[in-house]
């Protein structure tokens, strides 16, 4: 993501860093989701507090992966948390795929 470019609220951002087809959408809230082509993954919002960024699944659940994530909870940026929400759903895909395989 390049921060150079100005990205309104609701528009598409490809976030290739991440792998194809990933893209992230800022909303009017403050969230940026993210996406893998339509499946919608998760979310990060900008702690005021702490001036960093936490990180959700898509059903709210907070990530807290070593080791990008400090003590808080919290991401340095919203880069590093959007990773987070990328390879979570890597591992939750790996673990659906093995799964599947050795039940046939």
């Amino acid at each position: 993501m390049n921060p150079a470019v100005p990205v309104r609220a609701g528009q598409l951002e490809s976030v290739p860093e991440l792998g194809t087809g990933y893209a992230a959408e800022r909303t009017p809230s403050g969230r940026t989701w993210l996406r893998h082509g339509t499946v919608m993954l998760g979310y990060v919002e900008h702690d005021s507090r702490s001036e960093e960024w936490r990180a959700f699944r898509a059903t709210g659940m907070p990530l807290k992966h070593e080791p990008r994530v400090s003590a808080a909870g919290t991401y340095r940026t919203r880069d590093l948390a959007l990773a987070d929400i990328a390879d979570d759903y890597g591992r939750v895909v790996r673990a659906r795929s093995a799964r599947d395989g050795s039940a046939s």
